[in-house]
């Protein structure tokens, strides 16, 4: 709209300096006279303060035939651990359809729990594996279905919340907002190292019924491994997806 009324237009050139009340560009408009400037930079995917030895196998870039980078993907284990370094770990740097906050909390817990022994290192030929999976699922690996991943760390961790029809007999209403309720981290403070089940379970039984594992059960977003992820409903166990 504000393009059709003449109110805001585009000018060729990038931005070469600042002055006072001024920017300097480097195309043929010279200067802008400007009150804000919003910069939307983005960001590129570079670790410059890591040896080329280390950061080229954890960043995974796409080459088109001019030389140019048309794509850049983190190649890492669960979309954490570095391929060949298990105690360098990238944290948050995931897309999904949930909370990334949370996804970060938890990526940091399987970090730690893979650091101080408690759960195992993987094989290099189940890391691989799971690279090369990752790889094929199609346009957008870094993207995670959020339920599924955050149960699949926290069961690592041993802080998965009990869906089985035992733990529905012993508290139903729990177990039903665990079901229906936000994937939020109190569902994985229930159980396991650093639990806090009182505070955990009043955080779980107030929050708003959104059916996030109910939708998963149905819904797979695209290109991601939710297409073919096994999916758990009450009383299934993690251990058997």
């Amino acid at each position: 709209r504000f393009l059709q009324a003449g109110k805001i237009s585009f000018v060729e050139g990038s931005i070469k300096s600042f002055e006072e009340s001024t920017v300097v560009l480097t195309g043929s408009k010279g200067r802008l006279q400007a009150d804000e400037i919003i910069l939307c930079t983005g960001y590129r995917k570079r670790f410059p303060y890591l040896e080329p030895t280390i950061e080229d196998p954890l960043i995974r870039r796409e080459i088109d035939k001019e030389e140019r980078e048309v794509a850049c993907h983190l190649n890492a284990y669960k979309l954490i651990m570095h391929p060949k370094e298990p105690t360098l770990c990238v944290l948050g740097w995931v897309l999904s359809y949930g909370n990334e906050s949370c996804v970060g909390e938890l990526q940091a817990r399987w970090a730690i729990s893979h650091w101080i022994g408690r759960a195992p290192l993987p094989p290099k030929e189940a890391i691989e594996r799971e690279l090369q999976t990752r790889l094929r699922r199609g346009r957008y690996p870094e993207f995670v279905p959020y339920v599924s991943y955050m149960d699949e760390l926290a069961e690592a961790c041993q802080a998965l919340p009990d869906l089985s029809w035992a733990a529905f007999f012993r508290n139903p209403i729990l177990f039903w907002k665990l079901f229906l309720g936000p994937t939020v981290p109190a569902q994985y403070r229930l159980k396991g190292p650093h639990a806090n089940v009182e505070e955990a379970a009043k955080m779980v039984r107030s929050a708003p019924v959104v059916a996030h594992r109910m939708a998963g059960l149905f819904i797979a977003p695209p290109h991601s491994f939710s297409a073919t992820a096994p999916r758990r409903g009450p009383g299934v166990p993690a251990s058997r997806l």
